[in-house]
């Protein structure tokens, strides 16, 4: 998501700028904590901000492997008509981006309490998928993903589908 800034012209003339937006996420620890910013991403917020350099090395790679998934169906993702279930800070809340015309895209689901729920998308999807721990898929004879999705703590879950985790670079 882009931010923009609009130059202000005053009475006086000294000009100035206003600043409209800009969200960014620490990459900061716990796994769990990484996990609900690189969600958020996802869904289209701007970027990462914080001491990079005290990332662990898992923080890295866990950051580099979802990334590397979203790139791979960002595009199906951009293209999608969203499809948002429960409220805001909800539990569960939950953001489909499933592109209709080939079934890529991905789920994103937050919590703020632990528990297990269900969610079957609104859309047929593709049976190629990466899902991070906590979540089982399957598919009913409509070719939707029936997901379970389990949460220990608050947090997130992501599922990509049309995501190859074979095609990831190795850092």
């Amino acid at each position: 998501m882009p931010s923009f800034e609009f130059k202000v012209l005053s009475p006086s003339g000294a000009d100035g700028l206003i600043y409209l937006g800009s969200t960014t996420y620490l990459p900061d620890e716990p796994a769990s904590s990484q996990l609900v910013n690189i969600a958020s991403l996802i869904l289209g917020q701007n970027g990462i901000w914080g001491d990079l350099l005290k990332v662990s090395e898992q923080g890295v790679e866990r950051f580099h492997k979802l990334l590397g998934l979203y790139k791979q169906v960002r595009d199906d993702i951009t293209l999608s008509s969203p499809i948002c279930t429960g409220v805001v800070g909800g539990s569960p809340e939950i953001h489909e981006k499933i592109n209709a015309a080939n079934g890529r895209g991905a789920v994103i689901v937050f919590t703020a309490a632990p528990g297990t729920y269900r969610y079957v998308t609104s859309n047929s999807v593709v049976q190629q998928f990466f899902a991070v721990e906590g979540v089982s898929v399957s598919f009913d004879d409509r070719q939707r993903a029936v997901l379970t999705l389990t949460f220990t703590e608050a947090g997130a879950k992501c599922v990509f589908f049309g995501a190859d985790v074979e095609a990831l670079t190795v850092l």
